[in-house]
């Protein structure tokens, strides 16, 4: 009986021995893995088996690079090693479609990211998926996304009121440079004819004498709060004894006060041509 003494060849270990065998030469265990990669035990233990049909095809890729890089290993070389003995993974790989690239926003693509990290850690295992940093994330994102909106409305209004702003101060400014053009006597102007009417209010006491046509028919003190109305056919005459404490109303015209507090007006003659203070 011949012997053989050519060295015979030796497999290629398969990727979950190899695995295993890391793993064991660094004296870890398959939950300190577990808790430094966040890969669920039972998929620890599958990976080993070289077994990824209940997982996925994807994602036990992914889980295989995940664990290859903890250890160390090569990357791509394990997940050769995968594909050469599971038949349904090497049949999978012709059928991955490529992404067209599209044009994405900021945060579409960000929470794109966190659906894609979220759901590979939910595969991994619920319990290691850090769902109060997911809930926060998701959280900023709404009110990121809130604020942009709010800030473009404030500023959409704030344009609009200022424009209004603008528009009334200009129909304001051609309204009281019309109204400075005009005379004085113009305020109290009437048609010919007309009666002069004058309506006096007092905002404090103060002496008041009143001629109608040259006849007085008031002359007495007016109390604060109170107020008086007289008529005549051609002017009235008004002695004031403080100017500052009458508001006068001519022909339905209000002038409000025609002195300062305590001025003296002797003569104020109001007609249908206007108002004249003659003292």
């Amino acid at each position: 009986m011949s012997e053989n003494n050519g060295a015979a060849p030796q497999q290629e270990k398969s990727a979950g021995t190899t695995l295993r065998q890391a793993r064991q030469a660094r004296n870890l265990s398959l939950e300190q893995v577990s808790r430094t990669t966040h890969i669920h035990v039972n998929v620890l233990k599958a990976l080993e088996a070289d077994e990824g049909s209940n997982l996925g095809v994807v994602y036990t890729r992914g889980f295989l690079r995940l664990y290859a890089d903890f250890l160390g290993l090569n990357k791509d070389e394990m997940v050769a090693r995968f594909i050469a003995v599971t038949p349904e993974a090497a049949a999978s790989v012709k059928k991955v479609p490529v992404p067209v690239p599209q044009r994405t926003l900021p945060v579409v693509r960000l929470t794109e990211e966190i659906g894609r990290r979220v759901w590979a850690l939910v595969q991994g295992g619920a319990r290691h998926v850090p769902w109060q940093r997911v809930a926060v994330g998701a959280l900023a994102l709404v009110f990121l996304f809130g604020m942009g909106r709010w800030v473009k409305g404030c500023r959409a209004r704030g344009r609009q009121r200022r424009a209004a702003v603008v528009s009334a101060a200009a129909s304001g400014a051609q309204g009281r440079a019309a109204s400075a053009s005009r005379p004085v006597s113009a305020v109290t102007k009437k048609k010919s004819g007309q009666k002069v009417v004058v309506v006096v209010r007092a905002i404090e006491k103060t002496w008041l004498q009143v001629k109608a046509d040259g006849k007085i028919i008031f002359q007495s003190v007016l109390a604060k709060g109170s107020s008086e109305s007289w008529q005549a056919a051609e002017k009235i005459e008004l002695s004031i004894g403080d100017a500052g404490a009458l508001e006068l109303e001519v022909n339905g015209r209000f002038l409000g006060r025609i002195g300062r507090p305590g001025q003296t007006l002797k003569e104020v003659l109001i007609t249908p041509k206007g108002l004249v203070v003659r003292s």
